[in-house]
């Protein structure tokens, strides 16, 4: 065991890969946790992201442990908080730059990054229409992030 973790593999770009009780997370050069542990497999850090494998799924992450997917333009939306509807859709709050925004189970952007600020999910309408919650204001918004 090294610094407490049933393996550890070398470092690449300032982390190494770690494994504890079966599930794999990330350190740095100096020893300390900065992505926990919650990964079925992990791989090395290549330009800034790591591919990762969750509940069968593949995938990448960036040196924050977010799940990261890019856009048309070539920019790193970060993946996080998956969130369920009224209706038990699942969806997953993306985050690009400040701006919020959201994508469907198969990560399309359903929401355009346009609302700042962090929101909940309440309801899917219809293909294009949200009920969302902000600031503890219910809200309708558009794909395109516009408010109605």
């Amino acid at each position: 065991m090294f610094w407490g973790f049933d393996d550890v593999s070398i470092f690449k770009e300032g982390f190494a890969a770690v494994q504890k009780d079966g599930k794999c997370g990330y350190i740095n050069t100096k020893g300390e946790q900065i992505i926990e542990c919650k990964f079925d497999d992990a791989y090395y850090f290549n330009e800034g992201f790591a591919r990762v494998q969750k509940d069968g799924k593949c995938g990448y992450i960036n040196t924050k442990g977010c799940f990261v997917i890019f856009d048309e333009s070539k920019n790193e939306i970060e993946v996080f908080d998956k969130v369920i509807d009224r209706s038990n859709n699942t969806f997953y709050l993306s985050r690009l730059g400040d701006k919020f925004g959201l994508l469907d189970e198969k990560f399309n952007v359903v929401i355009k990054n346009s609302i700042y600020g962090k929101f909940d999910v309440l309801q899917r309408i219809n293909e294009t229409t949200f009920l969302i919650k902000i600031a503890e204001r219910e809200l309708f918004v558009d794909s395109e992030g516009n408010f109605r």
